[in-house]
């Protein structure tokens, strides 16, 4: 209204103030909405209303006002960081190498054993009567399966029958009168063919057979008891507990028929067994 008072053409305003013709219209016409930034805006009110001789304090003052309550800029919430979960964050590695820690420790003092794979068996604390039952139960179980398989295949007719041979050949080497004139006493025969004895440790079944797989003796051995026989017998020893016999060959200590709890299936002892 003012400019239109002083016949002041809006393009010589644009010229004058070095603003765009645009601008001045929206100014005059109270549209705010699109403008540039509400500070710049304020100075160019302020320039304009000096060009017109106004007073441009009061004007400001006014458009401050105004502009505050036509302002519908909606203000944007900024939304918040995303939490991520961070596994490997300082207390869970703490804790959960804890757990570990913990679990190893119980698992090496109370669960492992002193040998994770023995190579002996594993006994429960039976009765003492009871053990020797289960012993002679698997023991016999040993004999029947060996009975059930063929036993009389050519490879063992052909140890046999060298087994044999060799025996009748002792045979004969002890009917000569050299060597008979040189044996003072059994005992004398005993060592010179060669005598195997049996020490038990410990209450143990044992079953002795010969040659043609007659059983020539079959006991439940009490401990300290001793069972001999001579190396040209060639008995076959089954036991249902190898690591309780010790073998004696002419009184020299040889060794133990097997380790303890193992069960031995037909067992030739010969005078170079060393265990």
């Amino acid at each position: 209204k003012s400019r239109e008072e002083k016949h002041i053409n809006i393009d010589l305003v644009s010229k004058n103030l070095h603003v765009s013709i645009d601008l001045i219209k929206k100014i005059e016409s109270d549209d705010f909405l699109n403008c540039m930034d509400m500070s710049y805006l304020t100075g160019h009110v302020r320039a304009y209303a000096k060009y017109l001789d106004l007073d441009a304090n009061e004007i400001i003052k006014h458009f401050k006002i105004q502009t505050s309550f036509s302002n519908n800029k909606s203000f944007k919430e900024l939304p918040k960081p995303l939490e991520k979960n961070n596994f490997f964050n300082f207390s869970i590695v703490v804790s959960f190498s804890s757990v570990i820690f913990i679990s190893f420790f119980v698992y090496f003092l109370f669960l492992k054993s002193n040998d994770l794979q023995p190579s002996y068996t594993i006994t429960p604390d039976l009765p003492e009567n009871l053990q020797f039952e289960i012993e002679e139960s698997e023991m016999q179980t040993v004999l029947d399966k060996r009975i059930m398989e063929d036993s009389l295949t050519k490879n063992n007719e052909f140890i046999i029958s060298d087994l044999e041979n060799k025996i009748n050949d002792s045979e004969s080497f002890l009917n000569e009168s050299s060597v008979i004139a040189s044996l003072q006493s059994t005992e004398d025969l005993n060592n010179f063919v060669g005598q195997i004895t049996l020490k038990f440790l410990s209450s143990t079944w044992i079953q002795l057979r010969n040659n043609q797989d007659q059983i020539i003796f079959s006991k439940l051995m009490n401990k300290e008891d001793e069972f001999s026989y001579l190396i040209l017998d060639n008995y076959s020893l089954t036991t249902g507990n190898a690591g309780n016999i010790i073998v004696l060959i002419n009184g020299q200590t040889r060794g133990k028929v097997g380790k303890k709890g193992e069960v031995i299936d037909s067992l030739i002892i010969h005078s170079e067994f060393n265990n």
